[in-house]
């Protein structure tokens, strides 16, 4: 029976899977961000300052959460290639 705890392998695919959701999660995230920015997008033509500094806000949010999946997918393509060109 193989050694589990100790188990690159293991370990690279358990990082592997929690990475994947981390991105999915983060898109979502994005996608809830993006309606919310389209449903206020009338207040913003309207020149109204609450509004624009609103849609200033979810868009610094997004382009957070955009730079972390970025650096997500960089950890799962590492993490690929340490599992798959052995």
């Amino acid at each position: 029976m193989r050694n589990l705890d100790g188990d690159k392998e293991i370990k690279l695919l358990v990082e592997w899977v929690l990475t994947q959701h981390t991105i999915k999660e983060n898109n979502n995230k994005i996608c809830v961000l993006m309606g919310e920015y389209s449903k206020d997008e009338n207040d913003r033509r309207r020149s109204t300052k609450d509004a624009l500094k609103r849609g200033k806000e979810i868009c610094d949010e997004r382009n957070k959460i955009y730079e972390e999946q970025q650096e997500l997918k960089h950890k799962l393509w590492r993490a690929e290639q340490e599992l798959f060109n052995r």
